[in-house]
């Protein structure tokens, strides 16, 4: 096992190394404040929508249908 690890290592020292070279830097994230943030997250409810009121139907109407020619 510890064959496998040295490869890694190895790799990553030479990612950084090319990155060094093209003026970049590898950013990595802690990983307890990432379960941190990740438990606080989970902790948090997210805010409820409020359900949105109808407005009332119209009142049914009663007079006879009128036909219309909207042709000229």
């Amino acid at each position: 096992m510890a064959t496998a690890a040295t490869p890694v290592t190895a790799a990553a020292a030479d990612l950084n190394e090319l990155l060094e070279k093209a003026g970049l830097t590898l950013a990595s994230t802690d990983p307890e404040k990432l379960r941190a943030a990740q438990e606080a997250a989970a902790q948090v409810a997210p805010p409820t929508r409020p359900r949105r009121t109808r407005k009332p139907a119209p009142p049914p109407v009663d007079e006879p249908l009128i036909q219309v020619d909207t042709r000229q």
